[in-house]
């Protein structure tokens, strides 16, 4: 019910007494229960609407200032601290993805008017060292067939946190990185996602970790901390949130929903550099994905189609054998590709050929509901 309610007024918890019992239940069911108290609090999702509330309700929130009393700034510092451990080490991918979007809305909150100058500046801080975080080679790996079944899917709610982050900061996102390889991390992230994952080929993002030294305490957080120490477009929003019910998917492989979380990283990039680069006009520093790696994307989604829902790689075709996966494969390359045919994108008369049209259509009459509904619901929204 508070769910409904705030997606139709954020406002409503963005009070500060409101905005202080949300952040501050956040922090109990996150620190101060039992094991068992925990596995109920899954089993029902809280974690999970907590971040979805706070996601839609922070973008009402007048956001961090100078001249904040401290009780505020403890608010503030507290919800980062562990929106940033949902994202980096124990969240789900959809609470990855809340608080992805929820740290985006903190940091430059809709009510402040700034410069293009200043909201990048911002964007780059919160969101670069969360970036280099994310694509650690300790993070940023496919799983190993002897992984228990946790540790698995946790490659799954970090690239959900990527493709957030594409999404809310493509500045961020496509600024230059560190280290010995002239990749930036979100270079390095797309790198993996294509030719890791999608490709099955060797890639160049595989990195030493004395790159990212400075992050190597996150790995091994699993005490509860200390309390206050720890420190896009709408239908984009939609598609990923209806991609991501994790209660929904319990039959879906972690290599399956590995190569879908791949592809909206793709997608978001894409989608987002060229948006907010319009957006912001010839002040922008961004560039647009070159024609290349976007035929390389549209080619790939179109062979998943064609091929019925196989991955484009042998390397994870053992993986990806059943019913269920193969259905939930095509619903992604399909509402992908739509949302790559976004007409405010131009991409499709480029891209989009009349073989790869009748390919698409033919997912309009997919043979699993969920995947047709889902493909129609997309379409629906052009």
């Amino acid at each position: 019910c508070v769910k409904t309610m705030i997606a139709s007024f954020p406002a409503l918890a963005a009070t500060k007494e409101s905005f202080k019992n949300l952040v501050e239940f956040l922090e109990v069911v996150r620190t101060d229960v039992t094991p068992e108290a925990k596995k109920e609090l899954e089993e029902y999702g809280i974690v999970t609407l907590i971040s979805d509330i706070l996601a839609k309700s922070a973008s009402s929130m007048p956001g961090k200032g100078n001249g904040d009393d401290e009780e505020t700034i403890s608010i503030y510092e507290t919800l980062r601290s562990q929106l940033l451990r949902l994202c980096k080490n124990d969240g789900t991918p959809e609470q990855a993805r809340n608080s992805v979007h929820a740290l985006s809305s903190l940091v430059n909150p809709v009510s402040q008017h700034l410069s293009l100058p200043s909201r990048v500046k911002k964007e780059k801080k919160e969101f670069e060292p969360l970036l280099k975080a994310l694509v650690a080679p300790s993070r940023l790996a496919i799983p190993d067939d002897s992984m228990a079944s946790k540790q698995k899917s946790k490659i799954v709610s970090v690239l959900s946190a990527i493709a957030a982050v594409a999404e809310c900061a493509p500045y961020a996102f496509n600024s230059t990185g560190e280290g010995k390889t002239p990749l930036c991390w979100g270079e390095r992230a797309i790198d993996f996602s294509l030719n890791a994952v999608l490709l099955g080929k060797n890639t160049s993002s595989n990195l030493s970790n004395e790159e990212y030294s400075s992050d190597s305490g996150s790995e091994s957080e699993t005490e509860s901390p200390a309390k206050g120490r720890r420190s896009s477009t709408a239908r984009g929003n939609k598609a990923a949130v209806a991609s991501s019910k994790e209660n929904d998917k319990v039959n879906i492989s972690v290599h399956c929903r590995m190569i879908c979380a791949s592809i909206e990283v793709l997608i978001c990039h894409i989608r987002a550099t060229i948006v907010r680069a319009k957006a912001d006009g010839a002040k922008s520093e961004l560039e647009a994905p070159s024609t290349e790696h976007v035929a390389k994307v549209f080619k790939t989604l179109i062979d998943i189609l064609e091929q019925n829902g196989q991955p484009p790689s042998s390397r994870n075709e053992r993986y990806c054998k059943t019913v269920q996966d193969q259905a939930e494969l095509r619903r992604c390359a399909a509402t992908n590709l739509l949302r790559l045919c976004d007409a405010n994108l131009q991409l499709e008369n480029t891209h989009l050929t009349p073989k790869m049209w009748h390919i698409l259509s033919a997912t309009f009459l997919d043979k699993d509901i969920h995947a047709r509904e889902s493909i129609m619901e997309e379409l629906s929204c052009m």
